[in-house]
């Protein structure tokens, strides 16, 4: 069980610091998340959510479960109590989103994810488990790393990012002592911040195959 980090996205704060070269410890730091990570096969982890909208006061909050594994290069992610919004990525980069109270569904190919903000975000959302330094640095430039008591903040900005790209910034959130994740957090360019933070991680469990295999039957489905 994970002590449970403060409900908080990452904003101005971290945007104030000035980017540099990270510090021979930092690096530490970053290697050891990236070596506890590498051997994560599979992971069901439960989340707690909150998005914060720039047109609104409170941010929207809600508990959530994923399930991830990185043999299949897919994961799925439920919340929502009953669960409103499913999301599922398979390994060929194919995006689906469920309501289940509307019954409605939209199929994304890999092409139409990279041009959505919610698909984005997605592709971003299992950040926290790298499988190498290689497979880390490119997909991402690593800005900083920062202490924060008994964790390290490691701030991320996407490599090679085109025009129209929607994630701006990301955060990941370790415990110092061990490399484990405790939170992700996505600052997206039109104000939108997401922050995940992990309340449980069970690992290299079994996880059926059908877990990650969307049921359509009685869905109006879309098509991208």
């Amino acid at each position: 069980m994970l002590s449970v980090l403060p409900l908080r996205v990452i904003g101005e704060e971290a945007a104030a610091e000035t980017a540099g070269a990270v510090s021979a410890a930092g690096m530490a730091v970053v290697e050891k998340w990236v070596k506890r990570s590498a051997g994560v096969k599979t992971l069901v982890a439960t989340f707690r959510h909150e998005r914060k909208l720039m047109t609104m006061r409170k941010p929207l909050e809600s508990a959530g479960k994923l399930w991830y594994s990185a043999e299949r290069g897919s994961f799925r992610l439920e919340s929502g109590d009953p669960v409103k919004f499913v999301a599922v990525v398979r390994g060929s980069g194919e995006l689906t989103v469920m309501f289940p109270e509307k019954k409605e569904a939209e199929v994304m190919s890999g092409e139409a994810v990279e041009r959505s903000e919610l698909g984005q975000a997605m592709r971003f959302l299992t950040a926290g488990f790298p499988d190498s330094m290689e497979t880390l640095r490119k997909r991402f430039e690593i800005v900083s790393v920062t202490a924060e008591g008994d964790w390290h903040r490691i701030e991320l900005k996407p490599a090679g990012a085109v025009p129209g790209a929607m994630v701006s910034g990301l955060f990941v959130q370790v415990a110092t002592a061990t490399g484990t994740p405790g939170a992700v957090h996505l600052n997206l360019r039109d104000g939108t911040r997401i922050s995940n933070v992990f309340t449980k991680l069970e690992e290299n469990g079994e996880i059926a195959a059908e877990r990650f295999e969307p049921v359509l039957e009685g869905y109006k489905v879309r098509k991208k």
